[in-house]
């Protein structure tokens, strides 16, 4: 008869039944736990006791882990038992058939017995058990045992003679597993943190809370998967999201990190994250409805958040379970990526940006990043080095004046406009804040430009902080890395969090309305250079903006020079203001967008009765003056008769004439002799000029084939050489990976050069296959690499602008033959390469300013020489302020030719070109 347990049914009273269920868990080497059902619903429990064997005990635990507790060791075998069941059943389809049952706690719990069968009914597990030595078959009273009994007895003598398992002699010393605890969670997490532990799930309490057991070592912790919340089983969907994790992770075999502790508990808690190759389960939570993100514990998280903030948008969209009743409280967004130029940078924390598809540009907000704000003091920092120090007392709170004042406001709009200004990027929408009494509609994004977060980067380098605790539909998605980046700054004591006070700029602002004194006083100094490098920091219109002269730490009022703009509405002494000129907005957005928050070079050659320089302005090689005029944006005013730019000028203002561009929509030619009797003064009479010499010393560094020079300056060459050598530092300690670079036309790189293979800076300037072609931006040379040849350029190399620049020789050409050509331009070389010469702007043609040359005592002109020499022509120019210096060069060339020197070996070989510039042969 079967062996039964007492207070069992006996099976006469308790027919014998067949059930199919899957296996939930495996309790000890005889007990499991099975569920009726598959998946659908909530599926009813039995535990089974496995029929006629007998399983070693596991240990017991110490009552919650604590010190003054003892638990007990597992039996020989026991975990080896539970292991192999675990293994082999959970998570599947079993067959079970009852034996009896037990009922005990008044009826509330009953026990079955029986046997299990998997794969087939065939295949009674508790044979497996007893042929692999983990159980003992239980005693059998009777004589005459039933088959089933009988099987087990042979397979347990063949394990006996086999010696496997408990039956092995020597097994006892090797197979004992220990209840080990955890004594310090703190150090163990600092020994374990961003490591992959192996473990097993033991139980589920709630969606979010589970208990695991770390391998090889059997630790027992209660692990808080991070960067989410479940509700509890009391709670709605708790019994729900309980259920979903326990059918997925149960006894199953994990990876966990360990990412945190949670303090004042008694048994070993840890915030963390679970991995199954299956994914992650907080994903699925989140995605399904049953859990939220929760920004507490978000900050644990070793990897990134977005994928939980977008199963958690996902599930609001679905209005899952927890989400069922969720609206939307801000405005829709109809465009969720906005793609355009940056324009302007509106103080550190907005972008103006220009797109194909809208007629105005876009102001985007950079997503939940605090910036400095006039008066607002930085967060609290500490005087001494130990960062167990308490926060220095604040200072009395001071009202900054100026942009310039705020602490690190100038650095943050710095570092947003050298990154992106020009450039083109993208602005995933996050959230519309909507328009209030105080404040306008605001687009709030996460911009990034190739790929780069812009805002994660400004935090990074503690140039703005992050929100705290946003509202839900009022969030980044990257709001999680933006924390992150919050903490390296603090960690770091970057900008905000510095312990050194913030850098102070010494700025002079002769810009303001009235104050004419200081623009005056600073006008000598911007007149003794031929250009200026400034920073555009305001347009007003379309020829008035405000600069920043950085060689002079001053701000000015800049007026275009040769032109007159529309202006905009201005105030008069009555009620009424004046009304803005027509195109004055079409100006003004002209203007901005060519020049705004960039580098530009400035001649200064005046000033004002109210305190504005007057002069030229370029951004690259566009002269602004003439591009507004080419636009009909502008006209010709007389004062630029007096200008080398003049004939440029009349030539752009007749174009947009003749296409009506603008200004000129309307405008109808007047016969000649009407624009005569109309005209006081002829156009074209010239007004001389007297030039302008100030010799600056230079380094040739290259001559290029269409007789162009690039010089580096003198007093630059530490900068270059620092430059140069911290480049090179960089790349042997980081070099690139092959392949990790594509270039692009225009942009500024590091290439190799492939005589020394060492690394510089330089410009994409056309790509042909593999073939790259480049221009080293401080040297002037050109090369052709591969694209392995090439790698980003960190951004702390790109501040610098480049430090050979690119002249030509005044008055001067080549000649026309090709081998006379490459003679002269060997000359040249022969002449300047890598030697240092003193040089003189004159004057600028077709976008390239055009020099005179001096030896080191400045006494011979060296381009002069190359004429009396018979290698360079001269080439006639009009502006009376050079006729002396032309005569000069011709008269070297006449003695060239009289001597038939080099060109002129075979006597005159120039064309009669000379009556189109008024000079006779």
């Amino acid at each position: 008869m079967t062996n039964q347990p007492p207070g069992a049914v006996s099976p006469a009273k308790e027919p014998v039944r067949v059930f199919e269920g899957v296996v939930k868990q495996v309790n000890s080497g005889d007990s499991i736990t099975i569920r009726e059902e598959v998946y659908v619903g909530y599926p009813k429990e039995k535990q089974i006791t496995l029929n006629n064997i007998v399983a070693p005990r596991l240990g017991r635990r110490p009552a919650n882990n604590e010190s003054g507790t003892k638990g007990t060791e597992d039996e020989l075998f026991a975990w080896e038992a539970r292991e192999y069941l675990r293994k082999k059943l959970v998570g599947k389809k079993v067959f079970f058939k009852t034996a009896g049952q037990q009922v005990s706690g008044g009826g509330k719990t009953t026990r079955y017995y029986g046997d299990i069968f998997y794969p087939t009914l065939e295949n009674n597990i508790a044979n497996e058990l007893v042929e692999n030595g983990f159980v003992s078959v239980k005693p059998v009273k009777s004589n005459n045992p039933t088959p089933e009994i009988q099987t087990l007895l042979d397979l347990q003598n063949k394990a006996k003679a086999a010696k496997v398992g408990k039956h092995d002699p020597n097994a006892s010393k090797n197979n004992t597993r220990k209840n080990n605890s955890i004594d310090d969670v703190e150090a163990f997490l600092k020994k374990n943190s961003k490591k992959r532990i192996k473990a097993v799930v033991e139980s589920v309490i709630d969606g979010s809370t589970i208990k695991l057991m770390l391998l090889p070592e059997g630790y027992m912790i209660t692990l808080y998967i991070s960067g989410i919340k479940c509700p509890s089983e009391s709670e709605e969907f708790g019994d729900e999201a309980k259920f979903f994790v326990e059918i997925r992770l149960l006894q199953k075999d994990v990876e966990v990190t360990l990412e945190g502790v949670l303090s004042n508990n008694k048994t070993p808690s840890f915030f963390g994250t679970i991995y199954h190759p299956a994914g992650e389960i907080a994903v699925e939570l989140v995605k399904q409805g049953f859990a939220t993100c929760q920004n507490r514990s978000m900050k644990y998280l070793e990897g990134s958040a977005d994928k939980l903030r977008a199963a958690e948008r996902q599930a609001k969209e679905k209005k899952l379970r927890k989400w069922q009743k969720y609206t939307h409280t801000g405005p829709e967004i109809a465009e969720k990526e906005i793609v355009g130029t940056v324009i302007e940078i509106v103080r550190e924390e907005a972008l103006l940006l220009k797109t194909s598809h809208h007629d105005k540009p876009k102001k985007i907000f950079l997503s939940n990043i605090k910036p400095a704000r006039l008066g607002i003091e930085a967060p609290r920092t500490y005087e001494n080095s130990g960062d167990d120090q308490p926060p220095a007392p604040r200072a009395p709170r001071t009202l900054a004046k100026h942009f310039y004042e705020i602490p690190w406001a100038y650095e943050a709009r710095e570092f947003l406009r050298t990154r992106c200004i020009g450039k083109k990027v993208t602005a995933s929408v996050d959230y519309i804040q909507p328009k209030s009494d105080k404040f306008e509609e605001k687009i709030c994004a996460t911009v990034t430009v190739n790929g780069i977060n812009l805002a994660e980067e400004l935090v990074k380098e503690g140039l703005a902080t992050v929100m705290n605790n946003p509202r839900d539909d009022q969030m980044s998605q990257c709001f999680d890395d933006l924390k992150k980046a919050e903490e390296i700054a603090k960690q770091s004591h970057k900008g905000l969090y510095s312990k050194s006070p913030p850098p102070k700029q010494r700025i002079t602002d002769c810009s303001s309305a009235g104050d004419s004194a200081r623009a005056k006083a600073l006008l000598p100094s911007l007149q003794r250079f031929p250009r200026f490098e400034a920073l555009v920091e305001y347009v007003a219109s379309g020829s008035r903006m405000r600069l920043y002269v950085r060689r002079e730490y001053s701000l000015i009022t800049f007026l275009l020079a040769g032109i007159t703009c529309p202006s905009g509405e201005r105030p008069n002494q009555g009620d009424q203001p004046s009304a803005a000129e027509e195109y004055h907005q079409e100006a003004l957005a002209f203007t901005k967008e060519k020049i705004m928050h960039r580098e530009v070079e400035i001649t200064v050659e005046s000033c004002n009765k109210g305190g504005s320089m007057i002069g030229w302005l370029f951004v690259g090689n566009t002269n602004l003056s003439l591009a507004l005029v080419k636009e009909g944006l502008a006209k010709v005013h007389r004062s630029a008769e007096r200008s080398e730019y003049f004939k440029l000028l009349q030539q752009a203002e007749k174009e947009a004439k003749d296409k009506k561009l603008n200004l000129w929509k309307n405008y109808v030619e007047q016969p000649e002799s009407e624009a005569n009797n109309n005209t006081s003064k002829p156009a074209h009479e010239d007004v001389v000029k007297e030039r302008k010499t100030n010799f600056v010393e230079v380094l040739v560094s290259e001559v290029s084939p269409e007789l162009h020079v690039f010089v580096q300056p003198v007093s630059e060459g530490p900068k270059l050489e620092s430059l140069t050598d911290n480049l090179r530092k960089y790349f042997d300690s980081n070099p690139p990976t092959p392949g990790s670079y594509s270039p692009k036309r225009g942009e500024i790189c590091a290439a190799k050069f492939k005589e020394d293979q060492q690394w510089y800076r330089a410009k994409v300037e056309k790509i042909v296959g593999q073939n790259i072609h480049v221009l080293y931006i401080d040297y002037g040379n050109r090369d052709v690499v591969t694209v392995d040849e090439c790698a980003n350029l960190p951004s702390t190399f790109k501040n610098d602008r480049p430090y050979a620049k690119e002249y030509g020789f005044a008055l001067v050409k080549l000649p026309k033959l090709p081998e006379y050509q490459e003679d002269s331009i060997l000359e040249v070389r022969e002449e300047f390469i890598n030697k240092t010469i003193n040089i003189n702007e004159e004057y600028t043609y077709d976008n390239i300013t055009h020099i005179t040359v001096k030896d080191t005592d400045k006494k011979e002109d060296l381009v002069k020489k190359l004429v009396e020499e018979g290698f360079l022509l001269v080439d006639r120019r009009r502006e009376r302020y050079l006729q002396k210096l032309l005569t000069e060069y011709i008269e070297a060339q006449e003695k060239a030719k009289k001597d038939r020197l080099h060109m002129w070996e075979y006597g005159d070989i120039t064309e009669d070109d000379a009556k189109e510039f008024g000079y006779a042969k």
